[in-house]
């Protein structure tokens, strides 16, 4: 039975003695030092950094895409940010990917700024008022017309989880019709004041291509030449316009619309009745 015992004690310190080291390898132990992770073990590294150096050494201690500290042959010890260092014993380390920041789409945004849109319009006029503009044309001296169109200040904000329809506010939109002769100047301007509006794209999303657009507001009729005349009644827009497609914070848009002004009184001028104006208009949503 001794001999069984020895023979039995010996089978076991052998079969210790050759897995020992390689469960030491499979599970090696963490070293912690100042809540960095690190290997009990000796591991050996070459570094090549991006500026060109070499260095190799023992790891002592690392921490994945942060640093790696490698102690020399000389005794000296390095830490090397992890995105100063192009390869890794032989292997090249990809630089760490930054966090990406979701992109915000145009239709997306909290609200949108209609600033201003330029253009060329035409008009129609009450009888009176129209004889009184002809007269001016006949003068000798006639220089011509000049017809121009003008949007200015237009605050949307987008309604409804779909984020086809902005509702807002408009300042001004206005059409005017100046008559030159000599040293004279007539103008008749129609406008539309503090109109609340509402624009809708029917085929994509806000600021995707065709829309359609409604203004309801204080209709303005104002006559220069001899002094100022306005009066002013109740006054409605309707538009159809495109928006081109592409920029993350203004795109471009045209736009044809018509307006309709009913003035309900007169003056030496200014004729009662319905005034009416059309007008192509290049400008921007922001």
């Amino acid at each position: 039975m001794k001999w069984v015992r020895i023979y039995l004690a010996g089978i076991l310190f052998g079969a210790y003695s050759l897995l020992s080291p390689i469960l030491a390898q499979a599970y090696p132990s963490p070293n912690a030092v100042n809540g960095t992770t690190a290997t009990s073990q000796a591991t050996e590294a070459e570094i090549v950094k991006t500026d060109g150096e070499v260095l190799s050494g023992t790891v002592e201690e690392y921490r994945f895409d942060d640093y790696i500290r490698i102690r020399t042959s000389d005794g000296k010890l390095y830490e090397i940010e992890w995105p100063d260092i192009r390869k890794l014993n032989g292997m090249a380390i990809a630089p760490p990917t930054p966090l990406a920041r979701p992109r915000r789409e145009f239709w997306q945004k909290s609200w949108y700024l209609n600033p201003f849109e330029l253009g060329f319009g035409v008009t129609a006029v009450p009888a009176k008022m129209n004889a009184l503009m002809n007269s001016y044309r006949n003068l000798p001296g006639y220089d011509g017309d000049t017809k121009v169109s003008i949007n200015a200040l237009g605050i949307y904000f987008p309604v409804g989880a779909q984020r086809q329809t902005l509702l807002g506010f408009v300042l001004v939109e206005d059409t005017s019709d100046g008559i030159s002769q000599l040293n004279n100047f007539w103008d008749l301007e129609q406008n539309i004041f503090y109109s609340i509006s509402g624009m809708y794209f029917p085929f994509g999303k806000i600021g995707d291509g065709l829309y359609v657009k409604g203004n309801f507001g204080v209709a303005d009729v104002y006559f220069s030449g001899y002094g100022g005349y306005s009066e002013t009644g109740p006054g409605v827009l309707a538009e159809v316009g495109y928006v081109f497609p592409f920029g993350r914070f203004v795109r471009p848009l045209v736009n044809i619309n018509y307006s309709l002004k009913d003035i309900g009184t007169s003056d030496e001028y200014v004729e009662r009745g319905i005034y009416q104006s059309a007008s192509f208009n290049i400008g921007l949503l922001w």
